[in-house]
């Protein structure tokens, strides 16, 4: 007999980023497309924006099986269709 598996909820398969607050920080700015906001966590970090990106995309690659920021000319966007899983994420981390 072959048991269904169980579904984790939202809250159970997020990975978490609390131990690195730069990381939140800078999820919630390119979210709010905060300019400012994202310079600093992308300063705070010590790394080059690209890769904090690169970090991030791994955090939500685990949750949605797909990455979440792209890098623009500008710096790092949103993909608009993970808005509503990286608000969720960003709510586990406070």
């Amino acid at each position: 007999i072959q048991e269904e598996p169980i579904i984790p909820t939202v809250a159970e398969e997020m990975p978490t980023a609390k131990s690195e607050s730069h990381i939140v920080r800078y999820v919630e700015a390119v979210l709010l497309g905060n300019a400012a906001a994202r310079r600093e966590a992308i300063r705070a970090s010590g790394e080059p924006e690209e890769l904090l990106a690169e970090r991030v995309n791994e955090i939500f690659y685990a949750i949605v099986e797909d990455v979440v920021l792209e890098i623009l000319d500008g710096g790092a966007v949103l993909i608009e269709d993970y808005r509503e899983e990286v608000s969720e994420w960003l709510k586990t981390q406070k």
